[in-house]
């Protein structure tokens, strides 16, 4: 389950629904994998700021079109642990145009326990919890959680 998709389920009655629907499908033993960030408690606490902060360098599309994206925060609800997120998209085209595209949602956080709570309460397992994609232990300091869980038998 790559890209975060947990994330865009914000209440506890939707990843219930959804952890319990995946756990339906495996067989007993059969593996979860999945990711979130890690929340980072100063960027939590900081201001909403109107600032698009570029996550994906400009690069050429196979149609010869060029493409960046931006993203920003533009609310956040500590309490619900989430945040409205925008990820803007500027597509140029060989003659120089240039589209501004915005997808915007709401965007859950987890923290360490919370997620592996979820999980049990689901009948999974935890059997690795990694602190980035190159597997590396989970520390205070990791960008990312990635989950790899069993349905418990």
């Amino acid at each position: 389950m790559p890209f975060r998709p947990l994330q865009h389920l914000v209440n506890v009655d939707e990843q219930l629904s959804f952890l319990g629907c995946v756990h339906r499908h495996l067989k007993p033993g059969g593996k979860l994998a999945l990711d979130v960030f890690n929340p980072d408690l100063t960027r939590l606490a900081s201001p909403v700021s109107p600032e698009e902060i570029e996550d994906t360098s400009e690069f050429v599309l196979a149609d010869g079109r060029q493409l960046r994206r931006m993203f920003r925060v533009t609310a956040k609800r500590v309490a619900a642990q989430s945040s409205d997120i925008e990820l803007i998209y500027y597509v140029r085209d060989p003659n120089g145009d240039t589209q501004r595209i915005v997808q915007a949602f709401p965007m859950r956080y987890f923290f360490r326990y919370e997620l592996e709570h979820l999980l049990a309460r689901s009948g999974f397992e935890i059997q690795n919890l990694f602190g980035n994609f190159d597997k590396s232990p989970f520390t205070e300091s990791s960008p990312e959680m990635v989950v790899i869980a069993a349905r418990k038998e």
